[in-house]
C-alpha cells in the first residue's frame, strides 16, 4: 500500500515539464547556464561518523541536510532548476533572460553561504566544506530515455557537458571558474584571473531579470527509478547503515556520435543502454539509484541493499553488472562493483529532495570504472568473496586509488556460475561433529540405495550451508544444488524449475526454443511416457508448448497435481544413479515449488537419493515432511562457548586477539558462526549489528501488512514486553501473537515475549507511522510508569507528547546519564527536558538550570557551539542574580578560549567580573577568584606574562579570602605557570602549594596536571633526576585518570630527558609505551617525536639498522605536519648518530644542510645545531674550525635546561682548545644533569 506523498520534489522541473508536454523525442537541446558544484570534505566525513553508527548516521543527514538547505535557497532564488545530485555535488540549470548572470550570482552567494555555515560552526557535524563551482553556458543535449515500465530517465550529456566538466575539474576547492563562454556573457568588472578553462569569478554580478515562472508540476513518478519510488511512497524513514553492493556503469561515446550522426542517432544509443541497465536490474531485484554527468557520455549508480534488501545483494549485483557490460551498441559501456557499508537517508529542502547514500564503499565503486575497459566489469575481491556463486575472472595487479592507503585487490569478472560454493569459508571448520556423521552415513546409505530427507534448521548463520559443504561426497555420486532467493517467493515454480533446468542441461543464457528442445528431447528418450504431459513440464520451465489431448482434458483442479507428478517420474528418469539434492533458503521457497518438493521428497526415499533441506525453523517456505525410518531433522544450535572461541581463533589466523577477546566476541556473538567468523575478519562486536540487518531487512520486508505492523507494534514496548499489552494495541489474542511472528519473537521468562534479535525491534520500530507511534508510546508509558526507569518513560512520554510528564523523567535520566558519565546521552535527556518544557510554564530557574547541565554535557561531548548556546540560554533566565549569572559566563569563557578566541573569552570575563563589583561575601569572593585565575591564564598563553602574574596573585589573594581550597589549589597552580614563563621569581613555592592543596583534596587531576608542571620546572632548573621521577608520577596519574593524550605527552617528557641522559636502554621501553597512546589518540606530531626519540634512544644502544628506519618514519610525520623546529631537530639528532657511528663526513654534510635551513625557519634550534657540528668537525682533526662552531653556538645558547647544551658546548670547545677547566666544569654540570653517556 502507498501513500499519497507528492514525488515532485524528488524530480528535476525538466523532466516533469517534458513528460506534461506528452511529446515523442527522446532528445532536446536547452539554452541555458548549468552549474556543477562540488562540496569538498563529506568523504572524509563519512568516514569519520562512520565509527560512530548510527549517531553517526543522524549527524551526517542532519549535516547534509543543512548544508544542502543553506546552498540552495540562493540558488532557487535565482530560478535554478536542479537536475542531478551526484553525491556531495549538485548540477543546476538556469534558463531564460540572463541566464549567466542568476547562475553567475547564485553562485556566489552559494559560496559565501557555505562559508558562512562552516565559519559559524553551525553544522552539526564539524567539518571544513568548500565549494568548487564550474560555470558554462551554451545549448545543452538533454536526453529523456528509458523502457516506461522502468521509468524515463533524464540524461545530460554532450559536448556542452564535456565542456562543463573539465571547466569543474580544473577549479580549485573554494573558487568559481567561468568557461569562456559564460565569462563573455558577463560584465568585466565581475570577472577575476584567467585559468586554463577561463576566468574565476571575481565579484558578483547584478541582474534586473526575474527567474522564469516554473510550469505547473505533473506527476513526476514515471521519471522516479522503481525501487526509489517505492521507498519514497512506502513513507519517509531514518537515516541508516547498510550494507549495500553498489556498482557504478559508465557509457562514453555520446559527442562523437552527436556530433557524426546527429541528436536522433545519440538519443537511440543513450535510451539503448538506459533500458538495458533498467532491464537488468528488474529482472536480479537491484536498484537502478540515479544518474550523473560524466565527460563524453555519463554514469548511472545502481544498488542492491538499499532502499530495501532483497537478500543475497552481491550475487545480485554481479548478475547485473555481467547483463550490462554484454550490451552491444554504439556507446561503450563499463561497469566497477564494490560492497560495503553506507549511510543512507533522504536529504535536501522541502523543495529539491533525494534519497541518497554515502560511503567509502560508494566511492571505491566508482573509482573502479577507471580500471575498466569497454565491456568489462571491474569487481573489488571483498565483493567477489561476498557472493555465494562461483566468480571467474582475471586478478588485476593490486594499485593505489585516491582515498584508500592499501593497495585496492579488484578482478576483471567474466563469468557467474550458480548460487552454491561449497567449502568457500576460510576458517577452518569447527564442532558439529554429530551432525556432520549423520550427514555422512545418510550420503553413504544412499549410495547403497537408502533414500533419505535430511532437514537442517536454525536461526541465520548458524553455519546450516556450511555444514553441508563440509560432508564428504562419496565418488560417483551427483550433486545438485539448489537456492531459493527471497525475489523468488512470488514466482510458482522458481525453485522447481531450476531445479529442472539444471537436471536438464539448460543453461541460463539458452532461448525458450532450446530449452524446449532439451526437455522434449529428454522426455523422448528416457521418460516417453511422459509425452503427454510436455505442455505440463513446460509450466515450471516457463515455456509455453502446444498442447496435447491429455492436458486439454484435464480437469484445472488437477493439473497441478498432474505437474507435480510430471516432473517428479521426469527427474527420477534422469537422475537413475546415487544422487544428493541440496535445497538451500527453502523457507524463502515458492509454494509450488514446495508443494512439488514435497512429492520429490517421497519419491526420494524409493530412490538411491539424500535430498537435503537447508532453511530457517520457521513456519513457512518448504517445510519436508519426515516419513521414511531414516529422514533425520538437523536442528543447529549455537556453538558452545569453547568451540565458538576454536572458530574465532581460527578465522582470525595471524591477527588472533587475546583470550580476553575473544571470550568477548563469542558471547557476543551467542554461539552464532556467521557473526563469528564475520567477527574475526576484521570487525568488533559494534560491527556486528549491521550485517545481520542485511538478513533481517529482508525478513521484515517479507511479511504481510498487518503482521507487519503488529511486529512494529511490539517494538514499541522494548525488546521484552508483556504480550498482553501488545494484544490490547492491537486486534490480537495474546497466544496467537508468538504464532505470526514466530521468526521474529519468542517467549522470554514467565509471560513475556522477546525479540530474537535487538536488531529486528530497531528495525522494526523504523517503519511504525508517527501518528501511531505517538499513540503506542502514550498507551506504553501510562502503563509502565510505575516499574519502568526514567530513561524509557522520558523516551515514551516524549514520543507521545505528554510533555508534563516527560519534563520530570527526563531531567532525572540526564542526571542519571551524567553520573554514569555518558554525557552525549545525558545532553540528549537534557535537550529533551528543555523540549519538553517549551511546551510548558516551566519556571526561568529550572529551565536555566537544564540548559546550563545540557552546556556542559555539550561540552563534555566535545559540542563547543551547541554547549556555548545552551549556556547563553541559561545565562538570560538569571539575569537579575549576578554570582550564578557570572559563574556561567566563566563556563562560556573557558569553552570560548579552548577554541583559541583569546579576545571573546577575555570580554566574557571582564564582563562577569563587573557584575561582581557590588556583591559581597566568600561565594563572590570565590567566583571573583575563578574569574581572576582564568583572566591569567589567558594572557599567559598570549605570553603576555607580566600581566598573567599580576593576575594570579590577585586570584590567589581573592580565593583566600574566600576560604575555597579547590579554588585556592587551582589559583596557586595557574600563577606557578605564569611566574615560570615571566621573569619574576615566585614570592611562594605556588605550585608546590597548589600539589599539597590537590593532595588534601584528593583531587587527582589536579595533582597530575601540577606534577607534570613541577617536573618541567626540575628539568628547566637543571633538576633532571627529579624531573624524570616528576614525568613518572604525572604519567601515572594520568594513567589513572584515562587521560591517554596527557600520559603520552609526560611519557614522552620522561622518555626525552633520558635519551638526553644518554640513558637510552632505560627510555626505548617509555617510548614504546607514549608510542602506543599517542597513535590511540591520533596525535599526529606527538607519534613524530616519539619516532624521533626512538631513533636517538636505538641509535644509542648500537641499533643502526633500527635508528635510521625511525629517522625516516620521524621525517615522513613532521615534515608532512611542516613543523620546521622539529624537523630541524631531527635532522639535527640523525646528524649525531652519524658522527657516533663514526661517519663524521656525512654528519657534518647533513648538519652543515641543517643550518642553512634552520637560519629561515628555525633559528631558536642553531645552538644544538652548532654544537653538533662542532663534535664532528672535532672528529675529524678539525680543531679551529670545531672551536669556532662551538663558539658561535654558545652566542646563540640562554642556559636553559640546566645548562645542558653550553655544557655539550663547552666541553666540545673544551676538546678543540685543550682547556682542561672547561672541560672540568662541562663534565661537572653533565654529570649533576645525571647525563652518563655522551653520545647520542
Amino acid at each position: 500500500m502507498t501513500t499519497s506523498l507528492d514525488v515532485g520534489p524528488y524530480a528535476p522541473r525538466l523532466s516533469a515539464e517534458w513528460l506534461a508536454e506528452g511529446g515523442p523525442e527522446q532528445c532536446r537541446q536547452v539554452e541555458g547556464t548549468m552549474v556543477f558544484a562540488d562540496i569538498s570534505g563529506f568523504t572524509s566525513l563519512t568516514e569519520r561518523l562512520a565509527r560512530r553508527g548510527r549517531v553517526g548516521a543522524e549527524l551526517l543527514s542532519d549535516t547534509l541536510d543543512l548544508t544542502f538547505a543553506t546552498l540552495l535557497e540562493p540558488a532557487f532564488a535565482d530560478g535554478a532548476d536542479l537536475l542531478k545530485w551526484g553525491g556531495d555535488a549538485v548540477l543546476l540549470l538556469y534558463r531564460g533572460a540572463d541566464h549567466a548572470a542568476r547562475a553567475a550570482r547564485a553562485s556566489y552567494r552559494m559560496r559565501a553561504a557555505l562559508h558562512g555555515l562552516v565559519r559559524t560552526a553551525a553544522l552539526p557535524a564539524p567539518a571544513r566544506l568548500r565549494l568548487s563551482i564550474g560555470i558554462h553556458s551554451g545549448c545543452f543535449d538533454v536526453f529523456l530515455v528509458g523502457d516506461p515500465a522502468s521509468h524515463r530517465e533524464l540524461i545530460v550529456a554532450g559536448p556542452a557537458i564535456t565542456r562543463l566538466v573539465a571547466v569543474e575539474q580544473a577549479c580549485e576547492a573554494g573558487r568559481i571558474l567561468l568557461s569562456a563562454e559564460t565569462a563573455g556573457l558577463l560584465p568585466g568588472r565581475v570577472l577575476g584571473d584567467r585559468a586554463a578553462e577561463g576566468r574565476t569569478l571575481r565579484s558578483c554580478p547584478e541582474s534586473a531579470a526575474v527567474p522564469p515562472a516554473a510550469a505547473p508540476m505533473t506527476d513526476a513518478a514515471p521519471t522516479l527509478p522503481p525501487g526509489i519510488l517505492a521507498h519514497l511512497q512506502s513513507g519517509a524513514a531514518a537515516p541508516e547503515h547498510r550494507p549495500i553492493a553498489v556498482a557504478f556503469v559508465q557509457f562514453t561515446g555520446t559527442d562523437a556520435l552527436l556530433r557524426d550522426e546527429g541528436p536522433d542517432a545519440a538519443a537511440s544509443a543513450v535510451h539503448d543502454v538506459v533500458t538495458a541497465v533498467q532491464h537488468a536490474c528488474l529482472d536480479n531485484g537491484t536498484t537502478f539509484f540515479e544518474s550523473d554527468i560524466a565527460a563524453d557520455g555519463g554514469k548511472i549508480m545502481l544498488t542492491a541493499g538499499a532502499p530495501r534488501s532483497a537478500g543475497h545483494d552481491a550475487d545480485r549485483m554481479l548478475r547485473t553488472a555481467l547483463a550490462i557490460a554484454a550490451h552491444a551498441g554504439p556507446l561503450e559501456v563499463r561497469v566497477g562493483l564494490n560492497t560495503g557499508h553506507v549511510f543512507s537517508g533522504e536529504l535536501g529542502p522541502a523543495v529539491r529532495r533525494t534519497y541518497s547514500i554515502k560511503g567509502d564503499a560508494v566511492n571505491l565503486a566508482a573509482r573502479l570504472l577507471g580500471r575498466a575497459a569497454a565491456g568489462q566489469v571491474v569487481a573489488t575481491r571483498h565483493a567477489a568473496r561476498e557472493t555465494r556463486a562461483e566468480v571467474r575472472g582475471d586478478d588485476l595487479e593490486p594499485f593505489l586509488v585516491k582515498g584508500k592507503r592499501d593497495p585496492v585487490q579488484a578482478l576483471v569478472v567474466r563469468e557467474v556460475h550458480g548460487g552454491w560454493s561449497a567449502g568457500r569459508g576460510e576458517a577452518r571448520f569447527v564442532g558439529r561433529e554429530d551432525e556432520l556423521a549423520t550427514l555422512t552415513a545418510a550420503l553413504e546409505g544412499a549410495v547403497a540405495g537408502q533414500g533419505v530427507v535430511l532437514d537442517v534448521v536454525g536461526e541465520p548463520g548458524i553455519g546450516k550451508s556450511r555444514l553441508v559443504a563440509e560432508v564428504a561426497v562419496p565418488a560417483g555420486m551427483t550433486t545438485l544444488v539448489t537456492t531459493a532467493g527471497g525475489y523468488d517467493t512470488g514466482t510458482p515454480y522458481a525453485a522447481a524449475g531450476a531445479l529442472l533446468r539444471s537436471v536438464l542441461g539448460i543453461g541460463a543464457r539458452e532461448s525458450a526454443e532450446q530449452a524446449a528442445a532439451r526437455l522434449a528431447q529428454a522426455v523422448q528418450t528416457d521418460a516417453p511416457q511422459l509425452s503427454p504431459w510436455l505442455p505440463l513440464l513446460g509450466a515450471p520451465l516457463d515455456l509455453s508448448l502446444p498442447m496435447t489431448r491429455e492436458v486439454e482434458e484435464l480437469d484445472e483442479r488437477f493439473r497441478r497435481g498432474r505437474i507435480e507428478e510430471a516432473a517428479v517420474s521426469l527427474i527420477a528418469a534422469l537422475l537413475p544413479g546415487p544422487t544428493l539434492l541440496i535445497f538451500e533458503d527453502a523457507h524463502l521457497m515458492d509454494e509450488a515449488s514446495g508443494a512439488l518438493l514435497q512429492r520429490l521428497g517421497a519419491e526420494a526415499r524409493r530412490r538411491p537419493w539424500c535430498m537435503v533441506v537447508t532453511r530457517r525453523e520457521v513456519p513457512i517456505g518448504f517445510v519436508p515432511a519426515l516419513g521414511g525410518t531414516e529422514d533425520r531433522r538437523i536442528a543447529l544450535a549455537a556453538m558452545p562457548p569453547e568451540a565458538a572461541i576454536e572458530l574465532l581463533a581460527s578465522a582470525a589466523g595471524d591477527a588472533r586477539p587475546g583470550r580476553s577477546a575473544l571470550e568477548a566476541m563469542a558471547e557476543r556473538a551467542r554461539g552464532n558462526p556467521l557473526f563469528l567468523t564475520a567477527l574475526a575478519a576484521g570487525g568488533t562486536a559494534d560491527d556486528l549489528p549491521d550485517s545481520v540487518e542485511a538478513v533481517l531487512l529482508v525478513d521484515i520486508d517479507r511479511l504481510s501488512a498487518d503482521d507487519r505492523t503488529l511486529l512494529r507494534l511490539a517494538a514499541v514496548l522494548g525488546a521484552r514486553f508483556d504480550p498482553g499489552i501488545l494484544s490490547e494495541m492491537h486486534a490480537v489474542r495474546a497466544d496467537e501473537i508468538v504464532g505470526r511472528l514466530d521468526e521474529f519473537l519468542r517467549p522470554a521468562d514467565g509471560r513475556e515475549l522477546e525479540f530474537r534479535h535487538a536488531m529486528v525491534r530497531d528495525v522494526a520500530y523504523a517503519g511504525l507511522p508517527y501518528r501511531m507511534r505517538r499513540e503506542m508510546h502514550e498507551r506504553v508509558a501510562l502503563a509502565l510508569e510505575d516499574t519502568a526507569p526514567a530513561e524509557l518513560l522520558s523516551m515514551h512520554f516524549h514520543a507521545a507528547g505528554l510533555h508534563e510528564k516527560a519534563w520530570p523523567y527526563s531531567l532525572r535520566a540526564g542526571e542519571e546519564a551524567r553520573a554514569k558519565y555518558a554525557y552525549a546521552q545525558a545532553a540528549a535527556f537534557f535537550a529533551r527536558a528543555l523540549d519538553s518544557a517549551a511546551h510548558l510554564p516551566t519556571p526561568l530557574l529550572e529551565r536555566s538550570a537544564a540548559n546550563a547541565s545540557l552546556g556542559e554535557c555539550l561540552d563534555m561531548a566535545g559540542d563547543a557551539a551547541g554547549a556555548l548556546a545552551a549556556l547563553r540560554r541559561a545565562r538570560r533566565d538569571l539575569a537579575s542574580d549576578p554570582v550564578p549569572t557570572a559563574e556561567l559566563l566563566y563556563k562560556e569563557a573557558r569553552i570560548t578560549l579552548r577554541l583559541g578566541r583569546y579576545r571573546p573569552a577575555l570580554a566574557q570575563l571582564t564582563r562577569a567580573l563587573r557584575m561582581l563589583e557590588r556583591t559581597e561575601g566568600a561565594a563572590a569572593d570565590a567566583v571573583r577568584a575563578t574569574l581572576a585565575t582564568r583572566y591569567g591564564f589567558c594572557l599567559h598563553l598570549q605570553r603576555r606574562s607580566a600581566g598573567a602574574v599580576q593576575w594570579g596573585r590577585q586570584g590567589v589573594a581573592w580565593a583566600e579570602a574566600s576560604g575555597d581550597r579547590t579554588v585556592l589549589a587551582h589559583a596557586c597552580n595557574a600563577l606557578h605557570l605564569a611566574y615560570g614563563a615571566s621573569e619574576e621569581t615566585e614570592d611562594r613555592p605556588y605550585g608546590q602549594l597548589a600539589l599539597a592543596l590537590y593532595e588534601q583534596l584528593d583531587d587527582l587531576s589536579g595533582q597530575a596536571l601540577t606534577l607534570n608542571n613541577l617536573a618541567i620546572d626540575a628539568y628547566d632548573s637543571g633538576d633532571w633526576g627529579q624531573a624524570v621521577e616528576g614525568f613518572g608520577r604525572a604519567a601515572e596519574s594520568f594513567h589513572r585518570l584515562g587521560d591517554d593524550a596527557n600520559e603520552a605527552t609526560a611519557l614522552y617528557n620522561r622518555a626525552d630527558v633520558l635519551v638526553a641522559q644518554g640513558r637510552h636502554a632505560e627510555a626505548l621501553p617509555v617510548l614504546r609505551a607514549a608510542l602506543r597512546l599517542a597513535q590511540r589518540v591520533d596525535d599526529e606530531e606527538l607519534v613524530g617525536l616519539v619516532f624521533r626519540e626512538q631513533a636517538r634512544a636505538a641509535a644509542g644502544t648500537g641499533d643502526r639498522d633500527g635508528a635510521w628506519e625511525l629517522f625516516d618514519q620521524a621525517r615522513g610525520v613532521l615534515a608532512g605536519l611542516d613543523l620546521a623546529t622539529e624537523v630541524a631537530l631531527l635532522d639535527a639528532a640523525r646528524a649525531e648518530a652519524l658522527a657516533d657511528a663514526g661517519d663524521a663526513a656525512s654528519a657534518l654534510a647533513l648538519i652543515d644542510e641543517t643550518i642553512a635551513a634552520a637560519r629561515a625557519k628555525a633559528t631558536e634550534t642553531l645552538t644544538r645545531l652548532h654544537r653538533i657540528r662542532a663534535q664532528a668537525l672535532a672528529m675529524q682533526g678539525f680543531s679551529a674550525q670545531a672551536a669556532e662552531a662551538a663558539r658561535e653556538g654558545l652566542a646563540r645558547t640562554t642556559g636553559t635546561y640546566g645548562g645542558y647544551e653550553p655544557a655539550l658546548l663547552g666541553l666540545t670547545l673544551a676538546e678543540a682548545t685543550s682547556d682542561v677547566a672547561l672541560r672540568e666544569r662541562s663534565r661537572r654540570t653533565l654529570a649533576a644533569l645525571g647525563v652518563v653517556t655522551l653520545g647520542p
